[in-house]
């Protein structure tokens, strides 16, 4: 075989080709692909928040007319969004997209100030219309009466177009006005409701709520705008803004329809003459005679002398709207409706066929329709179909003028009532009968025999309107006309689904199952099955829930816990705080003067320490259910003499004036918790001087009340003062813990925010009541109603029989159980000072031995710590306790003396042999009182 050379070659340089092309195709078509998949483009979107424009849940799911526009453009755009702002005002997002911290802005009316700072989509985006709306049952102000607009106070959008339109708006209508401007929808809504303005003037944009609208004026459109400079992004938007019209030329009117349909229908609201006519109504007492149908279930009927059904409902809906007194006459039956209905005994019939020519043949006006429905075929279920008569009911002229429709030829046989025509189809006396859609729905779930079978001739063909009686006041028929036209199709089938509830059972299955057993026990058998498998997906779920719950729980508890101790841990760390650095400054002090400030500065934060450790302990017995209400023969009298002693304290170096107004020399005795009301008193009294500056006043007045049983009188108290005051928002939270409403209120007052829910917890605990009342700048008054019972000859008795107490401290023997230094040098400068004899142990062990080694009679009384190495104060109390050969070791008073101070710790103490407990910190008095008490 000879091999030609030049063949070789040609091959060669083809496959090279070849090769050179393939490499071609596939470096270059992933490019021709890239090609035709366009870059997405990141645009951040102003989205501020508006009602019915701009909307986000909780979840971040979006809505409304401006973000559908979005998404609607997005089909012809490459965009990716960002939305920015939902919290941010209408005013900072002009500023932003001027700052350029986003690219587009839509909702924008044009003006001449933002047509030089911004640029325009050349294409209109929707239409804006500005309203004036009041809050839904204001009547001050009257529809078109602007002499009821004179003076009102008008909430209007800052930056909005619509100042300069409602200006001109007022101007035209010769009425004044005061402008209160805000930054958010929420806030002038909200002022809204709670009174602050009287109207708002905005735009129908805004989705409304609880509002009436009194006008619309200044119609303007509104277009997309982004910062000057930026024209690119426009022309982007422009170009698919025309896309859309051309592919969906409704979607401005749809979109506007499908976010603001409640808007369209505005709230009712009475003019000024209808107000008039319907006060003139109740005034006279004037009760409107209404008729119905009695025969035409589920639209109207009577049961038991009650008007039920649909149109019943409907007319109620709107006597409550308007406002009038109304009563339903009970025909006896259909004829007889028509009789009244012709002889003008009524003032209203509220199920008018809406046929106008009709209306006025029989004497009424009527409104527009409210409702429609439509008329079906009823026949035996054997029918065979051919129509030869129909069963109409006399006075039926809507079914009569479709039976003539429907079936020329046949021969229409007329009966006094539904029930009268199913029975003549039942009997065979005629083929059909034509009856409202839901009237054939109601007998066909009754049919349990299957005996009938229905067929929809029209769906909607037949209206339901009111008609007002000819000579009635015209202001009746506008007023129920305009309401019921502010009825959304929502509420009317909200109505219908409720009058038909008992109509929706289907009976057809049940038949079925009758003449099928063995069907009837397969789906008992499948019903008894689906509910274990509920039954069982009930208990996972609750248990579930119930997880999830006590999780939830167990976190919010953790959270408070943690709130709870941060708070307390920077309350006790201020006063710690001075109480370290004043002692470091007194102790480099050689002036005597100034080291007795220093000491005065500690001795003032460490009562304030000790006032919150002592509210930390009560909030802690409060929220373990331990404190209890004991009450015991007290003068009241006493116990306010008492705190008065105590504020007078507080007052020392203070300006200001203190009332105080009490029954003269009057004693008596109660049954009362004279420790809780004492607490109560200090509370509120400390507070009004704390929070009450130089200058002030603050008053005290003391009443004992009688009540209808003589036994009872009601102790009330009132504290006021002319300090600093509280808000109205504020007073909704005075009894949380921790509850301040300035910042500084714990640095600037020394206040823990515990005073106040400790206080009502004991008003309560003592069956009380506890009142306030506080303006802002003005001052605070505190009422507190105990109840008591009034009993006779009972302290002041004991006041006169028991001798001045004299002092029996001097030379006393005490043994002190103490181990640490600083403590038990404190302890005996105390004692000492009170001319007592001390002896030491430095632990319960040595306590013991000490007791032990020294003959009986040696010491008079016992000081016990309870936290103490080698035996603890407990156990050092019973081994003292249990001495045989030492007898005075179980009737020596033993006093505990410890840090630990809650209603457990003393009972413990109790528990252990000890007769008496002492808290520490502990002051001078306190011990004497305690020690004077247990040796007498």
């Amino acid at each position: 075989m000879k091999i030609n050379k030049r063949n070789i070659a040609h091959g060669i340089h083809t496959i090279i080709r070849l090769l050179c092309l393939i490499q071609i195709l596939v470096f270059f078509c992933p490019v021709i692909a890239m090609a035709t998949k366009p870059v997405q483009k990141t645009v951040r979107v102003g989205y501020f928040q508006m009602n019915g424009y701009h909307m986000q849940d909780e979840s971040g799911h979006r809505s409304g007319y401006g973000y559908e526009f979005l998404q609607k453009i997005k089909r012809y755009l490459p965009y990716r969004y960002e939305y920015i702002g939902y919290d941010k005002s209408w005013d900072e997002m002009l500023t932003m997209l001027e700052n350029g911290e986003i690219d587009i802005l839509t909702a924008a009316a044009k003006t001449p100030e933002r047509e030089e700072r911004f640029e325009y989509s050349q294409n209109v985006i929707g239409v804006n219309t500005a309203i004036l709306t009041v809050k839904a049952g204001n009547t001050r102000m009257v529809t078109k009466n602007y002499a009821t607009y004179d003076g009102a106070r008008i909430g209007l959008l800052s930056s909005s177009s619509k100042i300069a339109s409602f200006q001109r708006y007022a101007e035209e209508n010769n009425f004044s006005y005061e402008a209160v401007y805000y930054d958010s929808f929420a806030e002038m809504e909200s002022d809204l409701q709670s009174g602050v303005i009287d109207a708002i003037a905005g735009a129908n944009l805004r989705s409304i709520d609880r509002e009436w609208v009194l006008d619309q004026f200044d119609q303007h459109v509104f277009y997309v705008i982004a910062a000057k400079g930026n024209r690119a992004i426009l022309d982007e938007i422009d170009h698919a803004i025309e896309k859309l019209d051309l592919d969906e030329p409704n979607w401005r009117t749809d979109m506007m329809y499908g976010s603001y349909s409640e808007n369209t229908q505005a709230e009712f609201a009475l003019r000024e003459e209808e107000q008039a006519y319907f006060e003139s109504l109740r005034e006279n007492q004037t009760v409107l005679k209404v008729l119905a149908n009695p025969d035409r279930k589920p639209y109207s009927y009577f049961q038991n002398g009650k008007a039920k059904g649909i149109i019943p409902a409907v007319f109620k809906k709107l006597a409550e709207t308007i406002g009038f007194e109304y009563e339903i006459l009970v025909p006896e039956s259909s004829n007889a409706y028509f009789e009244l209905l012709d002889a003008k005994i009524a003032d209203v019939y509220i199920d008018a066929p809406f046929d106008f020519s009709n209306g006025e043949k029989r004497g009424y006006v009527l409104t527009d329709a409210y409702m429609s429905t439509g008329v079906s075929q009823l026949s035996r279920a054997d029918f065979p179909g051919q129509v030869r008569s129909v069963a109409l009911m006399e006075n039926a002229v809507l079914t009569h003028h479709y039976a003539q429709q429907f079936y020329p030829d046949a021969e229409i046989k007329y009966y006094y009532s539904i029930d009268a025509c199913v029975d003549a189809v039942s009997r065979r006396e005629a083929d059909v009968t034509l009856l409202y859609n839901l009237t054939a729905q109601d007998i066909l779930n009754h049919d349990y025999l299957s005996r009938y079978k229905s067929i929809l001739l029209d769906s909607n063909c037949i209206s339901f309107a009111v008609g007002v009686r000819e000579d009635c006041n015209p202001c009746l028929a506008q007023a129920l006309n305009r309401c019921i036209n502010t009825l959304h199709d929502a509420e009317i089938s909200s109505l219908v689904l409720k009058e038909t509830e008992e109509f929706q059972e289907a009976v057809s299955l049940w038949s079925f199952l009758r003449k099928n057993p063995l069907y009837l026990g397969i789906l008992i058998f499948a019903l008894f099955v689906l509910l274990m498998v509920i039954c069982i997906a009930l208990l996972s779920r609750r248990n579930a829930k119930r997880l999830k719950r006590l999780n939830g729980e167990l976190k919010a508890a953790n959270n408070a816990k943690q709130e709870f101790l941060t708070k307390i841990s920077h309350d006790m760390r201020t006063p710690m705080n001075a109480i370290i650095g004043f002692a470091d400054i007194g102790l480099k002090q050689n002036d005597v003067q100034e080291m007795h400030k220093c000491l005065a500065k500690i001795s003032s934060n460490s009562e304030h320490l000790l006032t919150l450790i002592n509210d930390l302990m009560d909030i802690r017995r409060i929220e373990k259910g331990a404190e209890t209400y004991n009450p015991a023969p007290t003068d009241p009298f006493a116990v306010t003499e008492s705190v008065l002693a105590v504020i007078q304290g507080l007052l020392a170096n203070r300006n200001l004036t203190f009332k105080v107004e009490r029954p003269e020399n009057e004693h008596c005795s109660v049954m009362a918790d004279g420790g809780h009301i004492q607490e109560v008193l200090i509370n509120l009294l400390s507070n009004a001087v704390k929070f009450t500056e130089d200058g002030g006043t603050i008053s005290l007045s003391v009443e004992l009340r009688p009540e209808a049983d003589h036994s009872r009188r009601t102790l009330r108290y009132r504290i006021s003062d002319t300090g600093c005051g509280m808000s109205e928002d504020f007073l909704l939270h005075i009894y949380e813990y921790f509850s301040q409403e300035e910042k500084s209120a714990r640095t600037q007052y020394k206040g823990s925010g515990l005073g106040l829910p400790i206080t009502r917890h004991y008003v309560e605990l003592m069956g009380g009541k506890i009142a306030v009342q506080s303006k802002k700048g003005v001052g605070t008054t505190f009422t507190v109603e105990l109840p008591v019972e009034v009993l006779e000859n009972g302290i002041e008795e004991d006041r006169q029989s028991q001798p001045e107490s004299q002092s029996v401290l001097e030379g006393k023997r005490i043994l002190l159980a103490e181990d640490n230094e600083l403590n038990a040098e404190i302890a005996i400068y105390m004692l000492e000072e009170a001319g007592m004899v001390i002896t030491r142990a430095i632990d319960g062990k040595q306590a013991v031995q000490i007791f032990s080694d020294n003959p009986a009679g040696t010491f008079d009384l016992i000081l016990m710590d309870i936290m103490m190495p080698e035996m603890n104060g407990y156990e050092a109390t019973r081994a003292i306790r249990s001495m045989a050969e030492r007898p005075d070791g179980k009737n020596i008073p033993i006093i505990a003396m410890t840090a630990n101070a809650f209603a457990e710790d003393v009972q413990a103490s109790l528990d252990a042999g000890m007769n008496d407990h002492l808290s520490k910190p502990i002051t001078a008095d306190e011990v004497v009182k305690t020690i004077e008490r247990n040796l007498n």
